[in-house]
């Protein structure tokens, strides 16, 4: 069905964890999971992404910002050439398939909590050094930097798979996790040998290869 639906117009595949819901064209903004993509050539959701990941980290970063929650790999009178990695954090290329949920849109971001308290006798910026007009053109780059993700077009379609028809047995997981007798092809707490299973689960296989769960946990 995924080749049929891309050859009658869906320009990308997509599923949700929308539990419940009927499967059909997605709906504008609606969320989606990036663990599984069907696409066309040259459609305008993966050009996009990859368009605003490529700015994301090609872009300069103001001062200091190698220290905060903002995806950069190049600052701004940093000592050349960087050696540093890239500072990306945690999903915030992923967010950018829907570029409203850029997280550069909500504000000043906070300091990476990885660093730690910030230190008191850390160094003060040198006025001087940033003043002239070489530091205003890389201050103009920062600020071009800055600019809005670009969003989507309106006229892209994408198809969310929902519910039953999503590609996760479950939302979070755990069900992978519960102890499994591999004979029996049921839950058997009795090898729960440590805090490592999860024990909110009694299922076992049925006839037609489903999983039939008497008791579990989450949608």
């Amino acid at each position: 069905p995924f080749f049929r639906r891309l050859k009658d117009g869906m320009d990308i595949i997509v599923y949700t964890d929308a539990a419940g819901a009927i499967s059909g064209p997605c709906k504008p903004g609606e969320h989606f999971s990036s663990n599984f993509l069907a696409a066309g050539k040259g459609n305008p959701f993966s050009k996009t992404w990859w368009n605003n990941m490529k700015f994301k980290l090609t872009r300069l970063c103001g001062e200091g910002e190698f220290e905060v929650e903002k995806i950069c790999c190049h600052e701004a009178f940093a000592p050349e050439p960087e050696r540093r990695q890239c500072h990306i954090p945690w999903g915030h290329l992923e967010w950018l398939k829907l570029p409203q949920s850029d997280p550069d849109a909500k504000g000043k971001p906070q300091r990476d909590p990885t660093l730690g308290k910030k230190d008191k006798n850390s160094a003060k910026t040198d006025a001087v050094r940033r003043t002239g007009p070489q530091a205003e053109a890389i201050l103009a780059k920062v600020v071009q930097g800055n600019k809005k993700a670009t969003q989507l077009p309106d006229s892209m379609r994408a198809y969310c798979y929902r519910g039953p028809d999503g590609m996760t047995p479950q939302l979070n997981g755990e069900i992978v996790w519960q102890p499994w007798n591999f004979e029996k092809q049921e839950t058997n707490m009795q090898l729960a040998t440590n805090g490592n299973f999860e024990r909110r689960f009694s299922c076992e296989e049925a006839l037609d290869g489903d999983l039939s769960c008497a008791k579990a946990t989450g949608p």
